[in-house]
C-alpha cells in the first residue's frame, strides 16, 4: 500500500560522549551528507530509507539515541493495534482528573483544561501525538500496561534496536533517565517502513494514525523546513530541553515524507548531547532533511 495511495490518492552523563565522523572523501558517504550532518559538538544520529527502491544512507547510524517524544509514534502504533484487536475503542471516553494531571510537565490538554475531564482516546491519542501531550501519553501507557507491553510489540514486529523503558513522568526529575527511551536511527527507519506499508495496523487505524502525524504541531523548524513545496510529512518529533549547565540532551524529528516527484522517504534526525543552542540543532535537522529530498541521488536499483 502506497501510503494510502499517497494520502488515500495523493545516559549527557550515561550517553557515549563522541561525535560521528566520516572520513573527507569516504566513497561510502554520498556527496553533501557530511556537511548537511555537520554539528561542532554533541551527536547526529541520520538515516533516511527509500521506501519504493530501498536505497538508503545514513551518519551516525552506530550509535543510538535517547528519543524523547519520539517513542510516541511506536507507543500510538502499539494503542492502535489494541484498537485493530477490539480491545481498545477509538470512540471510548476516559476521565482524566485535573489533581491527576501533572502541572510540571509539557502538557496542551492541562493547560486547556486545568480541571481535567472527558476524552475519548482518539483525542488522548491526537494530544499524544499531534502535540506530544505527556499527560495523555503516560494516560495510555497505563492502557496498554506500561512500557514493557511498548517493548513487547516492538519486539513482535520484529524490530531491534528500539528501547522503550519508562514513561514521560519519570524523566521529569531525572535527566539521566531520558537517555533510556532510546533508538538507532535505521531502526526508527525499520519501523515507519512497517507503518507506511500497512504492516502493523489495518487500514482505517492506519490511516487516524497518518493523518495524526500529518498533522503534527512541534518541531517546524526541523524536518519539516527543509521538505520542498508541496511535500507531505507525516511525523513525530522529540526534545529534552536544555539542562541547566547548557546541555541539550536531545532534539530530534522522524517520519515519513511524500515527495512532489512521487518518491516516499522514511527519514529519522537524531542530535544527542550538544551544548550549541537550540536553534542550531534544529539547523541541522532541517539541513539533513533537504539533502535527503533534494540533494540525494542514487541510480535506479542502486544502494
Amino acid at each position: 500500500m502506497k501510503l494510502f495511495s499517497c494520502l488515500v490518492c495523493l545516559l549527557a552523563c550515561a550517553a557515549p560522549a563522541f561525535v560521528a565522523v566520516a572520513a573527507q572523501n569516504d566513497p561510502s558517504v554520498p556527496a553533501g551528507l557530511e556537511k548537511a550532518a555537520h554539528l561542532p559538538d554533541g551527536r547526529v544520529g541520520f538515516y533516511v530509507l527509500d521506501l519504493d527502491s530501498g536505497a538508503s544512507a545514513s551518519w551516525g547510524n552506530d550509535g543510538v539515541y535517547p528519543m524523547m517524544s519520539v517513542f510516541k509514534f511506536p507507543l500510538a502504533l502499539s494503542v492502535l493495534s489494541r484498537v485493530d484487536a477490539g480491545q481498545l475503542h477509538l470512540d471510548t471516553k476516559y476521565e482524566l482528573r485535573g489533581k491527576l494531571l501533572d502541572p510540571k510537565t509539557w502538557s496542551p490538554l492541562r493547560e486547556k483544561f486545568p480541571q481535567g475531564g472527558s476524552f475519548t482516546l482518539r483525542e488522548l491519542l491526537r494530544y499524544s501525538v499531534m502535540e506530544s501531550d505527556n499527560n495523555a501519553c503516560d494516560f495510555l501507557f497505563g492502557l496498554i500496561g506500561g512500557p514493557a507491553a511498548a517493548q513487547a510489540d516492538l519486539k513482535k514486529w520484529g524490530v531491534e534496536d528500539i528501547s522503550i523503558r519508562v514513561v514521560e513522568g519519570a524523566m521529569q526529575n531525572d535527566w539521566q533517565a531520558i537517555y533510556l527511551n532510546s533508538a538507532r536511527p535505521s531502526a526508527m527507519a525499520a519501523l515507519l517502513k512497517l507503518f507506511a506499508e500497512g504492516k502493523i495496523l489495518r487500514e482505517a487505524t492506519n490511516r487516524e494514525l497518518w493523518e495524526m502525524m500529518a498533522g503534527c504541531k512541534t518541531g517546524t523548524d526541523r524536518l519539516v523546513q527543509g521538505m520542498p513545496a508541496g511535500a507531505v510529512l507525516a511525523h513525530k518529533t522529540g526534545s529534552s530541553g536544555v539542562r541547566q549547565d547548557g546541555l541539550v540532551g536531545a532534539l530530534n524529528d522522524v517520519g515519513v515524507a511524500v515527495l512532489p516527484d512521487g518518491r516516499r522517504l522514511a527519514i529519522c534526525a537524531f542530535v544527542s548531547d550538544s551544548r550549541r543552542p537550540v536553534k542550531e540543532c534544529a539547523s541541522v535537522i532541517a539541513a539533513l532533511s533537504r539533502w535527503a529530498c533534494s540533494e540525494w541521488g542514487v541510480p535506479a536499483g542502486g544502494k
